[in-house]
């Protein structure tokens, strides 16, 4: 199956800092990230078994979910006690949602299998493939 290529342009800005005669460093950065016909994996179970093992095969398909945005922060740092403890701290934090009205494929015809395949909704304002609702 052909799915057309991903696009990504990612924005960054960020700060490194060193500070306490090098004792300690700060890092920061907020991002924002846009994805255009952003690709997606989609795994249906199937009830047939082609490789004899008795356990039901699956299916994986690549599908485009349109354009998405991310927007997020990181923020990292060290301090050194002396020369026997230190501390590290990370935190980061992405909203991820999807700005287009798409909707994945459920259509599996094609291949001739059956199976529960999963039902057609929009993903639009969505933060992943099984959010109920638009909340975050």
């Amino acid at each position: 199956l052909f799915a057309p290529p991903e696009t990504l342009h990612n924005y960054e800005f960020g700060s490194k800092t060193i500070f306490w005669d090098g004792k300690a460093n700060l890092n920061a950065a907020i991002f924002f990230q846009d994805v255009e016909d952003q690709q997606l994996r989609q795994t249906v179970i199937i009830d047939q078994d082609f490789n004899g093992d008795g356990v039901p095969d699956a299916l994986n398909q690549i599908f485009t979910a349109g354009d998405s945005e991310v927007f997020g922060f990181e923020v990292e740092g060290n301090f050194l006690f002396n020369d026997n403890w230190s501390m590290r701290f990370g935190l980061g934090y992405a909203d991820h949602e999807f700005v287009d009205d798409i909707r994945p494929s459920a259509d599996f015809d094609l291949f001739q299998f059956t199976g529960d395949a999963p039902g057609e909704e929009s993903l639009k304002g969505k933060t992943s493939l099984n959010s109920d609702s638009n909340d975050h």
